[in-house]
Formats: C-alpha cells, structure tokens, sequence
C-alpha cells in the first residue's frame, strides 16, 4: 500500500509540475502575443479611384498593400524607387504605425512632425515630375495635390527613431 500511495503522491507532484509549467508557457505566450502589435488598418471611407492612385481603390489594410506589391508591377517599381523593399512591405505589420500626411507636405505621427516630403502619383497634374524606374514612369507630386481638404491617414515606418517612408492610405501613393 505504501508503494502506491507513493507513486501516486510523485505522479501527482510530476503532474503539477506539468500543469505549472504549461500554464507559465501559456502566459508567456499571451504576454508576447500581447506586446506584439496588430497591424494598423486605417480605413477612413474615402478611397480613390482615379488613375492617379498607385493602389487603385486605396490601401484601407496592410494586406491590400502588400497584395498589391506581390501582384502589380508598376507597384514594385514605384515603391522600389523609393527604397522600399520587399522586405519593407513584409514587415509592415510590425514596423507601421498610424500618422497622417497634410497638404503643406508635413508628415505626423501624433502630434510630432516626423517628415515633410512628396507624395507620388501615376499620372502627370500640375507640379509633377516625371519618373522612370524600370521601365515603369510615374510622377512625384507635392502633397498639396492631395484630393483631400486639409490631410490624409497614412502608414508611416519609422527606423530608429527617423522617418523611412510612408504609404497614404487613400491611394497606396509612397512618400
């Protein structure tokens, strides 16, 4: 008898540590599941469709930008003119964050000024410059070009603490 309740008693003890230590696990997993950001979506209604957008219809998710990227071509190139990657666009879930792009050009993310740059387009308007990169021409334009009355929502990628591009939302247009 006494043998029995031994190994119970050292079955039971093995057995709480099983449980103590998948339960540690299970909470370490929520803890980085946790403090790994979702990625930032910023659908905000007004999406263009022109033939000036290089994301036609917008970029409301991340996965729309980087469906376009694998997909389209004139995409690739546009944003690979601008140093932006593969690599880029496949870790924009965790590099992105919200900001917004205003039509003096300045670039926030909350309420600190990270860039003042231009937006890109496809087609030529007033105060483009034309483009060519691999074959594919398109048009830098200044922000005051925007369709919009005073800003746009856009994704901003910031690299140790400096602005690295940005993706505004309404258009897929890289600046």
């Amino acid at each position: 008898m006494k043998s029995i309740k031994h190994f119970l008693k050292k079955t039971s003890i093995v057995a709480l540590a099983m449980v103590m230590s998948l339960s540690i696990g299970l909470a370490g997993m929520s803890a980085s599941a946790a403090a790994s950001p979702p990625c930032v979506s910023l659908p905000n209604g007004l999406f263009d469709s022109s033939t000036n957008a290089i994301i036609k219809n917008g970029a409301p998710s991340i996965a729309t930008i980087q469906k376009a990227y694998a997909s389209d071509a004139t995409v690739r190139a546009v944003y690979n003119n601008f140093g932006i990657t593969t690599n880029g666009i496949n870790n924009l879930c965790t590099t992105a964050v919200a900001g917004r792009i205003y039509k003096n050009g300045d670039v926030y993310v909350g309420s600190k000024l990270v860039a003042n740059r231009a937006t890109t387009g496809r087609q030529p308007i007033n105060g483009s410059t034309p483009v060519t990169y691999n074959g594919v021409t398109f048009y830098t334009q200044p922000a005051s070009t925007l369709p919009v009355s005073d800003s746009a929502q856009a994704y901003v990628v910031m690299q140790d603490g400096h602005f690295r591009f940005g993706i505004i939302a309404m258009c897929g247009n890289e600046f």
